[in-house]
Parts: structure tokens; C-alpha cells; sequence
């Protein structure tokens, strides 16, 4: 009989693209993983993986056997929630991965609505960009995912479900004495000649707005690089440059700046995701109805 784990470890390499990852994420050594998938080949009789370069991927046979393993990965999926239900009653822990205003303007409301009517319900949140949390996500380290689209997106739909919850428009983030902080709207162009202050620790944010700024005909002028928000706005604050944000982070601005929104179209949709099966159980299901309200509330 082919063995569960092994086929799991599959499907793990098919997922994250290498087996350093499927170690990492299994917490095994990356000989052991290899180990196991070399046993599930010869279990099944056929090559399910091949050299690219100096990683392996599947081939088609492999392919085809995670496609058949997929309803038994959703009803391993039930049986775990079916334990978790009979463990905790209608309680339980939930756990939730997101970018840093999604979990502030999200989570931490849901999380104070669900204290009120479920608390038997103990929420995490744990600060995440969106790569990480889905990759959290179907490694079971988190529940729910809130994530958004500023990246490229490979992620396994036959084990994550994904649910829109919002469209993000992007502001201009000026000091209240630049000399537009009165306009209604402002085109990234008109900024040219700026200096530029941005979160380079977010990599996917940075890339998207950097390409943005090339798109409206120029090259930015960094005034440094910097990996907190707080410093960007406080370096905005004092006139020193400018900055883009999105409007789900401007609920943390300070006092001393103004969002003038961007002209053009330029913004960035939002996702409540769930492995497949992981959205059935009560309290689960609960706190992203919670989400999904928090964020209807606020549009």
C-alpha cells in the first residue's frame, strides 16, 4: 500500500519546488525527504520525479498520482477537523497569517467580535507577507490566510480556496507642508522630482510601487532604504520625502501627514484563503465570517 506521508511529501514538493523547502517545512532533513520519496517511487513502480537542474520536479506519472491523491488529501483533511470538533466542542484555536494592516484592520476587529459571541474561540494572529502565510497555510502552520495580489501568485488551488474581500486603492503620503498637500489627487508623474522613502523590507510592495513609478515615466530617487513603516512616516512627517501607501494602511498614519490619492488606477485586491476542507470546522468558519463582516462594514 503507497504510504500517506510519503504521498504528502508529494505533494509538499510539488507545492514549495524544492525538497530544502519540504524539509524545512516537514522538519526533516533534507535526506530523509528524499529517502521517502525515492521509497514511494519504488512503492508505485513508476519514476515520479526527474533532474532540473539542481532540483527535482515531477514527472508526469507524478503528476497524475497527486491528482488522484487529492479527495484523500481533503478527507484526511474532514478526519483532523472531525477530531479537532469532538477535542474542543465549538471552541478551539484559530490562526490567522496576514500583512501587517489587514491584521489591524481585520483580524483585530473579528478578534474582538468573535470574544463577544464565541468565547470559546481563542484567536492568533501572526504577521506575515502573503508568500509566507500561504505557504504557512498549507503546511497547517496557519488557518486562515489574508493575503493580496502584489505578488506572483503559484500557489496549489486544488489545496487553497481564496476569497475576495476588498480592492485597495493606493494614496500619495505627503507631509501636511508639501506645497500639494491640498490637492484632491495627484498624478505619480506631477512626483518626479521627489525624494522617494519606502518599506524595502516588504519586497513585493516595493517592487510594485517602484515599477509603478517607472510606468508613469521615471526612476525614483530613493532617500534611503529603510525596513520599518514607522521610519518612512516619520521621515514623510518632517518634509524630507514622499511615499505610497494603500488605503487599508492609512487607519496608522500620524498626525503630521496626508493621503491625496493616486490619479491613475493603481491598487492591489485582498483574500481571505483556507486550505480546502479547513473552512467546514465551527470555529474556522466562525472567524472568517467575522473577517469577511469586519470588512463589508468598513466599505
Amino acid at each position: 500500500m503507497v504510504s500517506v506521508q510519503r504521498l504528502w511529501l508529494l505533494q509538499q514538493l510539488s507545492s514549495l519546488g524544492t525538497v530544502s523547502a519540504v524539509a524545512e517545512a516537514e522538519h526533516m532533513t533534507r535526506p530523509a525527504v528524499s529517502q521517502q520519496l525515492a521509497k514511494l517511487e519504488s512503492e508505485t513502480g513508476v519514476p515520479l520525479l526527474q533532474r532540473s537542474g539542481r532540483n527535482v520536479e515531477l514527472t508526469g506519472a507524478g503528476r497524475a498520482l497527486l491528482e488522484k491523491a487529492q479527495r484523500l488529501f481533503e478527507e484526511l483533511e474532514l478526519v483532523n477537523i472531525h477530531i479537532e470538533e469532538q477535542r474542543t466542542g465549538a471552541g478551539g484555536e484559530v490562526r490567522i497569517g496576514g500583512f501587517s494592516s489587514a491584521l489591524v484592520g481585520l483580524a483585530v476587529p473579528a478578534m474582538e467580535e468573535i470574544q463577544y459571541s464565541l468565547p470559546g474561540v481563542a484567536i492568533r494572529l501572526y504577521e506575515m507577507e502573503p508568500r509566507e502565510a500561504l505557504t504557512a497555510l498549507m503546511n497547517n502552520q496557519i488557518d486562515l490566510a489574508i493575503v493580496h495580489d502584489l505578488f506572483f501568485d503559484n500557489t496549489d488551488k486544488r489545496l487553497v480556496a481564496q476569497q475576495q474581500l476588498y480592492t485597495d486603492r493606493f494614496y500619495v503620503i505627503l507631509s501636511r507642508q508639501h506645497r500639494y498637500a491640498s490637492q484632491r489627487a495627484l498624478a505619480l508623474s506631477d512626483l518626479a522630482d521627489e525624494l522617494w522613502a519606502f518599506n524595502v523590507a516588504a519586497e513585493n510592495y516595493f517592487d510594485f510601487v517602484t515599477h509603478a513609478l517607472r510606468s508613469a515615466g521615471f526612476e525614483p530617487t530613493l532617500l534611503g532604504h529603510f525596513r520599518q513603516m514607522s521610519t518612512v512616516l516619520h521621515v514623510v512627517a518632517m518634509n524630507l520625502g514622499v511615499t505610497i501607501l494603500p488605503g487599508m494602511s492609512l487607519q496608522s498614519l500620524p498626525h503630521g501627514v496626508i493621503a491625496v490619492p493616486v490619479s491613475e488606477r493603481l491598487e492591489r485586491q485582498a483574500f481571505l484563503a483556507h486550505r480546502r476542507g479547513r473552512g467546514i470546522q465551527p470555529a474556522v468558519s466562525a472567524v472568517a465570517d467575522a473577517v469577511r463582516s469586519v470588512c463589508s462594514a468598513r466599505r
